[in-house]
């Protein structure tokens, strides 16, 4: 469908997160010809390519896209109408997995954890597994469980799980991310996206329980013990 500056329309809108009507302020065209090849001088076009290009802007919060629709000879309706196909930038994140802002991850898993989020919602599933595998080795890591104390991850999970307490049945789901990991990586095993977004959800919440819950609690009960000592002095 072609519009006109001026024209409203629903779309979603990453800041406000949901549809809201959207005002289109300006439109750029541009067409793509594909020649025979017959003499240049006479030659006439055999295919065209159409491209316009919409910007649109937020009713509510004055945040902008860039639709860009295409088109050709074929894509035509019982109408007459031209039939456009579009891709927006930036990318709706309606189906995107949001990333969880942690408080007191360090530097190496932070990065790695947005590693795996940032695979998941491209689709690179393979490297998302592998991405979850390093994550869950570094947390290993992070509380000191190196090879010295088990020479594998497997081993290194077991190891955590006793000394964090964790239920059997969390280190087990942990060890199904290490194999899943390792067919990726050495067997190319495209894992399950579902079944990944699951285990994605589990090494979250997992990263809360070892870091977020611990860090929000020694920071309470510092502030606490700050507002006593000084109620104390007062």
């Amino acid at each position: 469908m072609l519009y006109q500056i001026g024209a409203t329309r629903k779309l979603f809108c990453n800041t406000c997160k949901t549809e809201t009507n959207h005002t289109l302020t300006a439109i750029s065209d541009r067409v793509q010809h594909d020649f025979d090849n017959s003499d240049i001088a006479h030659r006439s076009p055999i295919w065209t390519e159409i491209y316009q290009y919409r910007f649109w802007v937020c009713n509510g919060c004055d945040s902008a896209l860039l639709e860009e629709a295409t088109s050709d000879d074929a894509c035509i309706d019982q109408d007459g109408e031209q039939l456009f196909a579009s891709k927006y930038f930036p990318r709706p994140l309606t189906t995107e997995l949001p990333e969880i802002r942690y408080s007191s991850l360090t530097d190496p898993l932070r990065k790695i954890y947005k590693e795996v989020i940032g695979c998941f919602n491209n689709n690179f599933l393979i490297a998302c597994a592998i991405s979850m595998r390093a994550l869950i080795e570094g947390v290993c890591l992070q509380h000191y469980i190196t090879d010295a104390d088990a020479w594998n991850l497997s081993d290194k999970l077991k190891k955590l799980g006793q000394e964090k307490n964790l239920r059997e049945d969390v280190v087990n789901v942990l060890l199904d991310l290490k194999f899943m990991g390792d067919d990726g990586a050495h067997r190319l095993v495209i894992p399950d996206k579902q079944e990944l977004l699951l285990a994605i959800r589990i090494v979250e919440e997992l990263l809360n329980v070892l870091y977020e819950i611990d860090f929000k609690l020694t920071y309470k009960t510092k502030h606490y013990q700050s507002y006593r000592s000084k109620k104390a002095k007062d």
